[in-house]
């Protein structure tokens, strides 16, 4: 049996995938509004958003939901500060400069965390917004959002979060990090299918957007927060992902949203502790629970993650470019317990010949 160890899509929970062979309503009527009015409510209780804040659902994957908050909060003129201590930082620097606005970019070393150090070149710049992968998926590492919220405060600019990969297996706290944009997707934690993006806007990126001309149809937020008053989107959705979104929120509800963080805290900690018996390292930089990143130094990331599949279906997640061969990645969202991590370990042993 396939287990997926990616950073998504992971293994969904039979509660979601019982929910996704439903064959699919019409959508256009009262039952679906209700559907997105609670995704919503449910949404931005999870992330403390604060009073008035407002919702996006747009069908697109997560660099979706990362081009339209660029698109729709910097206008002409702007300055933007990215934080690029990865691939995805890379990839918001890539869309800011695409769009025209003048780029700042923060890079942060593979090997250090974000500090006050690490922003005090860029204290003296105009800076309208800021934008951070708030977890660089690509390494695992975590950033500290209080600190670039308290920074982002101080040049008055205007904060965009990623957190596709962090929301539900990391504390995010709109109101903590004074952020105005939060975005997520739904194939990360939320472990149902890919394809949908959520996004939270704090009142002042609500007013802001109404001031951007955005150039864009599909992608302008203007229609969707309209739309979303009556608990509708402007163009069609991803109907049965929706419907999947919405139950697993009601399962994160029934349990406790600190309960679902902590069970990706416990199987994080339980595998960095497994690794050590291996010939491999785990980066000392602040990490998500999400996901645990694995140094080689022998080499042989590529090597095991082909064993991992030839031999078990198991799969965790690889990496590309110059860390191909020396850093993979471990998931922790998703349907995933204890026993299913000792078998992934085991098979790790069994590559090694321990």
């Amino acid at each position: 049996m396939r287990d997926l160890f990616t950073v998504g899509p992971v293994n969904m929970f039979e509660r979601s995938l019982r929910v996704a062979s439903e064959p699919i309503p019409y959508f256009r009527n009262q039952a679906f509004s209700d559907v997105m009015t609670e995704i919503k409510e449910d949404f931005l209780s999870f992330l403390n958003a604060p009073e008035g804040s407002g919702f996006v659902l747009l069908t697109s994957s997560g660099t979706g939901g990362m081009e339209a908050a660029v698109m729709n909060l910097c206008k002409q003129g702007d300055t933007v500060l990215v934080i690029n201590g990865g691939t995805f930082g890379a990839r918001f620097a890539e869309i800011v400069s695409l769009h025209g606005f003048r780029l700042l970019e923060c890079k942060i070393p593979f090997d250090e965390d974000l500090t006050e150090a690490t922003l005090a070149p860029f204290e003296n710049e105009k800076i309208d917004v800021v934008c951070v992968n708030i977890h660089e998926t690509s390494v695992g590492k975590l950033y500290d959002g209080k600190l670039l919220g308290e920074f982002a405060r101080r040049k008055g600019a205007l904060f965009i979060v990623d957190a596709i990969s962090s929301f539900l297996a990391d504390e995010i706290d709109m109101r903590e990090f004074n952020a105005d944009v939060i975005i997520t997707g739904s194939q990360k934690a939320l472990a149902v299918d890919a394809g949908v993006s959520l996004i939270a806007l704090s009142p002042e990126a609500v007013k802001k957007q109404a001031e951007v001309n955005c150039r864009s149809l599909y992608f302008g937020f203007g229609n969707y927060l309209k739309d979303m008053e009556r608990g509708q989107t402007p163009f069609t959705p991803a109907v049965g992902t929706v419907l999947t979104i919405q139950d697993r929120m009601r399962g994160i509800k029934e349990k406790g949203l600190q309960s679902e963080i902590d069970r990706c805290k416990t199987l994080a900690e339980y595998c960095r502790k497994a690794i050590k018996k291996l010939p491999l390292s785990v980066p000392s930089y602040r990490k998500s629970n999400c996901l645990t990143p694995i140094i080689f130094a022998d080499g042989q990331a590529k090597a095991m993650n082909e064993y991992l599949v030839k031999n078990y279906d198991i799969h965790i997640t690889p990496s590309g470019g110059a860390n191909a061969d020396r850093l993979a990645r471990i998931g922790h969202i998703g349907n995933h317990d204890i026993a299913g991590l000792d078998r992934l370990i085991k098979a790790m042993e069994e590559f090694y010949g321990l």
